[in-house]
């Protein structure tokens, strides 16, 4: 009988990808980001990733400022290239805009917050920016399966993108995650059939297979949009601007009503999709509790939406 230790080591990604987990409409949602340049030690806890212990407490208590007024949910990054040398730097990023603006920590020396709200308020144009997430501390495959990912994506497309390796950003069980700025768009899985996403990420295009969602987008609409653009073969970032956004929780399933138009030619392309948790436990992070039931979700047609939601009393909330 093999007792081999080896045999009882589980990984949430692998698992994932074995069960062949749909990841569209698993984006964590934002539109505002703010990448920090932090080459030390990072914590654990991602709610501790300004803490002074990680950057100056100076430039952490800025941030946190910058955060509390932002008029836009705010979603910091600490960001690092191992070996680099130069100035750390920090990005605010306005996915929504496809904006953004990069600044040196000597840039902020003489009013930090200040200077983070006038990159806010007057973005320009940026380049693209890819993230890897490599957070081991917050889960085992972020760095098992990212730091393959990094390595060769700085190979591969250094000259193209600007490549970090990120802190964590949501869906351990999806990794290797990936995330192109200033665009918002998550990728998971990254690490199955990566010459292949590098071929795509090489001509500016989308690897619809491996799309989790643009970030700007309520999860619901993430997952329309993915269809969409899958039907459509739209493989290019920011093909689609939310309208409008309606939801209604019936018993244990939430209905979304969505429009999208399309940036290209301005057509309504309006969709349902409804929303519930699996039967299934699976094994949603490795950490200790990782277990979960894990979302799913579908289209469905317009009757059976109006039909859902109207056959109990329930109120709409609209994004």
């Amino acid at each position: 009988m093999n007792n081999c230790k080896h045999d009882t080591i589980r990984f949430c990604a692998r698992e994932s990808a074995e069960r062949e987990e749909s990841i569209l409409g698993t984006a964590t949602e934002s539109s505002c980001y703010i990448l920090i340049e932090c080459a030390g030690p990072w914590p654990s806890k991602v709610a501790d990733i300004l803490c002074k212990s990680t950057i100056p407490e100076n430039l952490s208590r800025a941030i946190g400022a910058f955060i509390e007024w932002c008029p836009e949910v705010v979603h910091p990054l600490l960001i690092k290239q191992p070996g680099r040398l130069g100035p750390p730097r920090i990005y605010i990023i306005r996915s929504t805009l496809g904006t953004g603006a990069c600044l040196h920590y000597d840039d902020l020396k003489n009013d930090y917050f200040s200077t983070l709200q006038d990159a806010y308020l007057h973005p320009e144009k940026i380049g693209d920016i890819i993230l890897v997430c490599t957070h081991g501390k917050v889960d085992k495959c972020c760095a098992k399966f990212g730091k393959i990912v990094y390595d060769q994506l700085r190979v591969k497309l250094e000259s193209k993108f600007e490549i970090f390796q990120c802190s964590h950003i949501g869906g351990d069980r999806f990794a290797a995650n990936v995330l192109w700025l200033p665009h918002g768009i998550y990728l998971g899985h990254v690490h199955i059939g990566l010459l292949d996403t590098i071929d795509k990420l090489k001509t500016n295009s989308i690897p619809l297979q491996k799309l989790r969602g643009t970030a700007s987008l309520p999860s619901a609409a993430q997952y329309l949009e993915g269809h969409l653009r899958a039907k459509l073969f739209l493989e290019y970032p920011g093909a689609f601007e939310l309208l409008s956004y309606h939801e209604q929780d019936v018993g244990e399933k939430l209905y979304c009503h969505i429009s999208l138009k399309a940036v290209l030619n301005n057509a309504v392309h309006e969709g349902y999709v409804s929303i519930h948790r699996s039967s299934a436990l699976v094994l949603a992070s490795c950490n200790v509790g990782g277990e979960a039931h894990p979302r799913v979700f579908s289209l469905i047609d317009e009757d059976t939406y109006w039909n859902s939601v109207n056959s109990m009393d329930t109120s709409s909330q609209v994004r």
